[in-house]
């Protein structure tokens, strides 16, 4: 196994392949400064929301928002939010920035809906004491508009939680558009990662056994006497740690490179995730297909939306963890996919002496094992095709229509029952 895998790791090949990662990875970087021009606010803070009200301070859109005391104490905290912007003090800035959203998220709590408002309530009670500085949540009103009033609370209950964390751990915005490690890391584990899931399988595997068997160096090891499972399993366990290698590696060194050069983010900062789907089976339907705008992003994290009465909007689940743990995760089911992706791979290399042919099966499973899955990643549907599960971020989040628990077991299986048709198969192979 390990003579296997360093011979694969010196490979010209392997090199080229790092080399094309890296261009893409500089490519995410590019596209990250053109995000970054296209802000919507100015300065290292977003303070628009707050300017915007002093702006409207004693217009008729200001005095008949809510009650008299709840117009006051918004500006007050958004007057104050601004000059913590402007004094660099991002202790105080996510302090009040998070009681200026739980207040926001009070405003908007529904009139119609008992079971979406009573949630929102105990949401929102949750830190209210530790950053109201002594504001009584009963003083504080909300606004009535019908059947929208519930759609905007959970948004602004995300933010608080959001800055309440980085209050607590000292630590200051990063958006998904600042250049540093964990924002471009976070961007291509998102966007990069699980198209080179599918690819490097394909590419890289589909001739781990025919190779091997068609040069004689199949037979020279096995009448050494290596069991032919031996010989499949080292084979197997080698393309998964190649393919780890190629995923990883790159990744690494650019991460530190643009650490070095645009500054290093914590690893402490906050991440999104669905905590619920590592306890159960049952998905968080993915409705973000057709709609104008699919995600919300908070600092760096990607939240996946509804529609629910014409509206788009973002329902409660979601909690934080620090990105080392969501890292970990991320790792956890980029393993899991590549134990699948390769066991199927080397089954057909197994299956089918010519290279050039295994390469056109495994490319055309592949595709088609996609396509034909990708519509139950949207809408109303049970997802439980492995072939769709290729993206560990949205896997963490509960947006493609299958739980992290239902995730880890349908790879798990896969992955296993691949194996064993494969030993079986080989251990009767004539070569």
């Amino acid at each position: 196994m390990l003579s296997d895998l360093k011979r694969r790791i010196k490979s010209p090949t392997t090199w080229i392949i790092v080399w094309l990662v890296l261009l893409l990875s500089y490519m995410q970087i590019d596209n990250m400064k053109a995000e970054r021009l296209n802000r919507q606010f100015y300065g290292k803070h977003n303070t628009e929301l707050e300017n915007l009200d002093i702006r409207l301070m004693g217009s008729k859109y200001w005095a008949y928002f809510v009650n008299e005391y709840t117009n006051k104490k918004r500006i007050e905290i958004a007057e104050r939010i601004i000059k913590a912007e402007f004094n660099e003090d991002y202790r105080s800035y996510n302090r009040y920035k998070a009681f200026y959203s739980l207040i926001y998220a009070k405003m908007y709590m529904s009139h119609s809906d008992r079971i979406l408002s009573k949630a929102a309530k105990m949401e929102i009670k949750e830190i209210w004491d530790e950053v109201s500085d002594g504001t009584r949540f009963e003083d504080i009103g909300t606004y009535f508009f019908g059947n929208q009033t519930y759609l905007m609370d959970f948004l602004n209950i995300y933010e608080a939680k959001f800055h309440y964390y980085l209050y607590n751990n000292d630590l200051d915005v990063v958006y998904k558009d600042d250049i540093n490690n964990i924002s471009f890391l976070y961007k291509y584990l998102i966007d990069v990662l699980p198209v080179l899931l599918l690819a490097f399988p394909v590419l890289l595997a589909h001739n781990s056994i025919n190779k091997d068997v068609n040069s004689g160096i199949a037979r020279l090891v096995l009448t050494q006497g290596i069991a032919r499972w031996k010989y499949y399993i080292s084979k197997y366990i080698s393309g998964v740690l190649y393919i780890l290698f190629l995923l990883y590696m790159p990744l690494i060194f650019i991460s530190a490179i643009i650490g070095f050069n645009y500054g290093f983010g914590s690893l402490k900062y906050p991440v999104f995730y669905y905590p619920l789907g590592f306890k159960g089976l049952i998905p968080r339907h993915n409705f973000v297909e057709g709609l104008a705008t699919p995600y919300k992003y908070i600092g760096i994290s990607r939240l996946p939306k509804q529609s629910v009465r014409g509206f788009e909007t973002i329902l409660l689940g979601d909690e934080i963890i620090p990105f080392y743990n969501f890292l970990i995760l991320v790792v956890l089911f980029t393993i899991l996919f590549a134990l699948f992706a390769v066991a199927l791979a080397e089954l057909i290399s197994a299956i089918i002496n010519s290279q050039l042919i295994s390469f056109g099966l495994a490319s055309a499973v592949f595709t088609a094992g996609y396509k034909l899955s990708e519509p139950y990643i949207h809408e109303r549907h049970y997802n439980l095709s492995p072939f769709t599960m290729n993206n560990p971020v949205a896997i963490i989040n509960g947006s493609c229509n299958a739980t992290a628990l239902a995730s880890f077991l349908i790879l798990c299986l896969s992955a296993i029952l691949l194996l064993t048709i494969g030993i079986l198969y080989f251990s009767k192979k004539n070569i």
